[in-house]
């Protein structure tokens, strides 16, 4: 790899950091009536942060992971959240130089910052629906209009941009049926719509494979939970995050379900 591709996925990391600070923001605002604008602040003394205890990253392992005032311990999540976006923007400038390269810079670009906006309503959804079980409507419907925007864009052929919607369609249908026949228990709308976006940006075939990753990994999940008790089969556990997971997998790798089948029956 050349060494200025190099240096721009470091630059990407440490822009995803910032950016994921200001989406810890977005999170912890989000519903509460609270403006966007105003500055960041110790969830329990309420004391307004300095310049130098809003550092991404630094910050919490300098102080920590307590506030220098109160003393209180600072959540997990900031730290959590900022590397996950930082991983996730470097992942996606590693993805538009494998698939786009440096000879389009315009379309590079362009795929780029979609994918970026994508990442971050992920980043967002999937912490949000970690901690109170609900997938807002806002960022649902983001993803899949980013969806739409990166199919139209992508698409050779209208017959392309047709497979995409198609692929939305063929992968909400199974968690569609799994909302409606167990009237919302088994799984939330927010879920139904969420998994539209999914097969809009990969396809049916990827979309489907994704909803295959999402179902062994929350499956694997719950059942850790349940044998460390922390969880039983009536425990409600959000099934957002592991339907985001699943996207990501097979996104970034380009993998679905049948090769991994292959994989191991060869083994």
């Amino acid at each position: 790899m050349d060494i200025s591709i190099g240096l721009f996925l470091i630059f990407l990391f440490i822009l995803g950091t910032i950016v994921g600070s200001f989406l810890n923001v977005v999170i912890l605002r989000h519903n509460t009536g609270k403006s966007l604008a105003g500055r960041s602040g110790c969830m329990v003394c309420g004391r307004s942060l300095r310049f130098f205890e809003l550092i991404p990253i630094l910050s919490f392992i300098v102080q920590r992971g307590k506030c220098n005032e109160c003393k209180s311990k600072i959540s997990l999540q900031y730290p959590l959240v900022e590397v996950g976006t930082a991983i996730l923007f470097t992942l996606s400038g590693f993805f538009v130089y494998n698939h786009f390269g440096t000879y389009d810079l315009l379309l590079s670009g362009i795929v780029l910052i979609i994918l970026f906006m994508t990442m971050s309503v992920l980043v967002i959804m999937t912490t949000y629906d970690f901690k109170h079980t609900i997938l807002p409507d806002k960022y649902t419907y983001s993803f899949a209009c980013l969806a739409l925007i990166s199919s139209i864009i992508t698409s050779y052929t209208p017959a392309d941009f047709l497979m995409s919607l198609l692929g939305g369609v063929a992968t909400a249908l199974p968690i569609f049926a799994l909302w409606f026949f167990s009237k919302g228990r088994a799984m939330g709308f927010g879920d139904v719509k969420l998994s539209v976006g999914i097969g809009i940006f990969l396809g049916i075939y990827m979309g489907i494979s994704a909803l295959w990753f999402a179902f062994i990994i929350g499956a694997i999940y719950g059942l850790v939970l349940m044998l460390l008790r922390k969880a039983n089969a009536k425990s409600e556990v959000a099934f957002g995050p592991f339907l985001i997971l699943g996207f990501l997998v097979v996104f970034f790798t380009g993998v679905g379900f049948i090769e991994i089948l292959n994989a191991i029956i060869f083994i």
